[in-house]
């Protein structure tokens, strides 16, 4: 696999495309390509470069283009796109979810702001529509540059968008203006009247150190599993000595970490400090996979797949590359296999974690297929709110909902009611979302945790069900008695030393006899977006876990 940066800029992309295929630009005969058979490309990330290397290049010289994030739904024009296919959702069943969203929080009123470039303008005419046929009144719709992120820029929308009289927002658009927004919106008078939703701007390793503003923004994003080898494979990485085909880690590294790397003589990275290497125990806590990871995964191997059958029909199952295989089009590749990927992820493809049936709220595993458009036929999407709960100030992404399991809610006091056309004004200057109204996250309450080698987590009625979905109400008369005798028979199994000097651990969980509130704890657990820690101040470490008990709720345990 070749990978090429093309540093965001549309032509660049297309420059570098036509590199690889240097037959398709040869006036002459000598291009030879006996050395490698390149039959398509992976990318590009946002939807307007894909749009240009598609259609000034792909459709052209028909070779096929894989996108793991460019979500624009006229990308799905067969007529303009004939040889693209992704593998994430398209915007509109991503509006759907969003649509969703604003139904269940009672959002009456909306502004839309959406950059000025393909992702932003497709985002925008998928969600009208769909508001109209939702009942959900548009107030202004706001197109910005996809570019300019200076102060003045963030200052003319936040004034268009303050003098509104909705305060409910949407946001579709390029990443660096959404943070800009949010990092400008801090110290913007009458901001914090204004709540936020985004989509796949915000990803899920954003963070807002020392700000406060960004607190309670709602992100809807496409699911993604967790890849737990890829996540051992990132973490064990050498930063000093990374593989020399990633010619681009050691700089994140030291953009990451602000620091400064043995042998590093250019700018700006020369004048940091040293980088101080961090251990696989922090790597791992600090963790955070990104939203299109597992699309990139099945990027490669819908190729993959698609060149094993190519392999079987063009070389007759002989080992090595026959010349049927060599001399096999582009055209002939997309047509007669890409386009027909159809496979559910197994122990052939090696990636245990995509192909369990035990991950919630999945329970079955990937499955990659396409339709005549080449998009995928399976979507999923899940609903994040910006929550701290460290005392760094640094804001995460924690996981809300599932779409289709939208139970979400808006706190009472001290917050106004669940947005609908206005907010009465607050008596001061600047204030933030989470003095109106803001999605919170489902409190996980009280808990037990033992620290241990291996953990055992057990959920369990502690409560009875509340009134609010995915609350408590009154004590359960017999759950604190069950969660006692887990704590004493992990001391006696300790104390009898039973596991021959591994120690035995548990967490149990209050589920209030609610089967989503159960799915929502322990899938947030295991992303590592709810932290644990026993009364020493240890921390758990979400893949210790290694069995889950519990009597009333046999359906989390699938």
């Amino acid at each position: 696999m070749l990978s090429r940066d093309y540093c965001d800029r549309k032509y660049q992309a297309v420059s570098d495309a036509q590199e690889l295929f240097p037959q398709f630009l040869s006036e002459s005969n000598d291009c030879s390509t006996d050395n490698e058979v390149i039959l398509g490309l992976i990318g590009a990330t946002t939807s307007s470069v894909t749009e240009e290397v598609s259609t000034k290049f792909s459709a052209k010289f028909k070779v096929p283009l894989v996108s793991y994030s460019s979500t624009a739904s006229s990308l799905s024009d067969n007529a303009m796109h004939p040889y693209f296919m992704r593998t994430i959702s398209p915007d509109g069943p991503l509006m759907e979810a969003l649509i969703r969203v604003l139904q269940e929080l009672k959002w009456s009123f909306v502004n839309v702001v959406y950059t000025d470039d393909t992702f932003g303008r497709s985002s925008y005419n998928e969600i009208r529509t769909r508001l109209v046929a939702a009942g959900i009144c548009l107030t202004q719709g706001v197109e910005v540059s996809s570019t300019d992120t200076s102060n003045t820029a963030m200052d003319n929308l936040l004034r268009k968008l303050t003098g509104s009289e909705s305060v409910g927002n949407i946001y579709l658009g390029a990443s660096q203006i959404a943070e800009s927004l949010l990092n400008r919106a801090e110290s913007y008078s009458d901001a914090g009247k204004l709540q936020w939703i985004f989509t796949d701007s915000l990803t899920l390793s954003s963070s807002f150190t020392g700000k406060k503003y960004p607190r309670g923004v709602i992100s809807v994003l496409p699911g993604s599993r967790k890849i737990t080898e890829f996540e051992d494979h990132w973490i064990r990485i050498n930063a000093t000595t990374p593989s020399s085909e990633n010619p681009w880690y050691k700089d994140w590294f030291m953009t990451e970490f602000d620091c400064s790397l043995p042998g590093t003589t250019n700018p700006p990275h020369n004048s940091k400090p040293p980088c101080k290497i961090p251990t696989e125990n922090e790597r791992r806590f600090a963790f955070v996979q990104d939203q299109f990871v597992e699309p990139a995964v099945h990027a490669v191997y819908t190729y993959a797949n698609a060149l094993r059958r190519a392999h079987v029909t063009k070389c007759g199952g002989v080992a090595g590359m026959c010349n049927n295989l060599k001399s096999m089009t582009t055209e002939d590749f997309y047509q007669n296999y890409l386009k027909n990927t159809d496979f559910t992820y197994s122990r052939v493809e090696r990636v245990e974690s995509m192909a369990s049936a035990q991950l919630e709220p999945y329970n079955a595993p990937a499955k990659v297929k396409f339709d005549s458009h080449g998009d995928l036929t399976d979507y999923s999407f899940e609903i994040y709110s910006f929550n701290d709960y460290s005392t760094t100030g640094t804001y995460n992404l924690e996981t809300q909902d599932y779409h289709l399991h939208l139970h979400l809610r808006c706190p009472t006091s001290p917050c106004a009611p669940c947005l609908g056309a206005t907010s009465n004004p607050v008596s001061r200057k600047v204030f933030y979302q989470r003095d109106i109204c803001c999605l919170v996250l489902v409190d996980l309450g009280l808990y037990m945790y033992l620290h241990g080698d291996v953990i055992m987590n057990g959920v369990y009625p502690v409560h009875m069900g509340g009134k609010e979905p995915l609350s408590c109400g009154d004590l359960y008369k017999n759950g604190a008695m069950l969660v006692e005798a887990m704590r004493w028979t992990i001391s006696q199994a300790n104390s009898q030393n039973l596991l021959k000097g591994v120690t035995l651990g548990g967490l149990a969980l209050d589920d209030c006899f609610s089967s989503l509130k159960s799915i929502h704890e322990v899938t947030a657990i295991h992303r590592h977006n709810m932290p644990i820690m026993d009364s020493n101040g240890n921390d758990l470490d979400p893949d210790s876990i290694d069995g889950y008990h519990g009597g009333s709720l046999p359906h989390v345990y699938k």
